[in-house]
């Protein structure tokens, strides 16, 4: 699974870094939720968020000062997931934890809303 981490994280490479300040819950001392934004060369936006809770999904408020929203802005995602914290992929099993699709994030007003599923890492572009 860390391979697609890493893979949903290239976006950030060779792009502008947005500030970031996230308030969060903690799981054993740590922030459950820490957060990485940034601005690639076409305007794109892009959010990768991380929820290490393992049993609560995070409802996640993003206030994005400074970017126009216009009403053909799209959140778009991928994320990261599996029920199970010890789940990984194997040769006989390559595909037990994989990118997928991401339906969880919604433009609100000035915004954005990300639902992250305990164990996730999400990564929402905004074109």
């Amino acid at each position: 699974p860390t391979y697609h981490v890493f893979d949903m994280y290239k976006v950030h490479q060779d792009a502008v870094k947005l500030p970031v300040y996230v308030e969060s819950e903690t799981v054993n001392g740590m922030p459950a939720i820490s957060a990485s934004a940034s601005e690639d060369n076409d305007g794109r936006v892009h959010i990768s968020l991380t929820n290490i809770d393992l049993k609560n999904e995070a409802a996640v408020k993003i206030e994005l000062r400074g970017l126009a929203l216009g009403s053909s802005v799209t959140a778009k995602g991928q994320i990261v997931t599996a029920g199970d914290m010890k789940v990984h992929n194997t040769f006989d099993q390559p595909e037990r934890v994989k990118i997928n699709g991401f339906k969880g994030a919604s433009i609100t007003g000035g915004g954005l809303a990300v639902t992250i599923p305990p164990m996730s890492v999400v990564t929402v572009e905004l074109a």
